[in-house]
């Protein structure tokens, strides 16, 4: 059983941060360009200094293992990191993430510039292009994606006699 865990902002970020990073190695390094890896490893650097993500962290509730984390904006309305280790990929951890931020923001959506081998996922999780663009900075080719967020109705309960 994953549980999804939001991060509290005023904690370091060096944990989630390394794992982005541990995961990145595994999966990711070998296929960017050598100025894409600098440019990735200059986002994670600068996070860590500025914190200005709001982080969700999937934990194995059998092994405590971190299975994946999920970085966003501060209004959760935009992810700005997805990754899932290795062990747990294809087992539902990265739509428990995303599913755990829908649930979250107060916004009407969420949006992803999505690698373009990982629009597939998305896609699956509710996403669609926003545009047929591809859009390709330091080498990575990513698409601009949707997700239209449909919160419940309020109820109007009168207050209390």
């Amino acid at each position: 059983m994953i549980t999804i865990i939001p991060q509290n902002r005023s904690a370091s970020p060096d944990g989630c941060l390394d794992l982005v990073r541990t995961i990145f190695d595994q999966t990711l390094k070998n296929s960017w360009s050598d100025e894409g890896v600098r440019s990735f490893y200059e986002l994670i650097e600068k996070a860590r200094v500025f914190n200005p993500f709001r982080y969700y962290l999937a934990v194995d509730g059998m092994t405590g293992d971190a299975a994946g984390v999920l970085a966003c904006d501060e209004a959760i309305s935009h992810i700005v990191l997805l990754f899932v280790s290795p062990d747990y990929s294809r087992k539902g951890v990265g739509s428990a993430l995303i599913s755990a931020v829908a649930n979250a923001t107060g916004e009407s959506g969420l949006t992803v510039n999505a690698e373009l081998t990982a629009e597939n996922f998305y896609v699956k999780n509710g996403f669609r292009r926003i545009n047929d663009s591809i859009n390709e900075k330091d080498g990575i080719k990513t698409v601009k994606m949707f997700k239209k967020i449909k919160k419940p109705d309020r109820i109007n309960v009168p207050p209390a006699l």
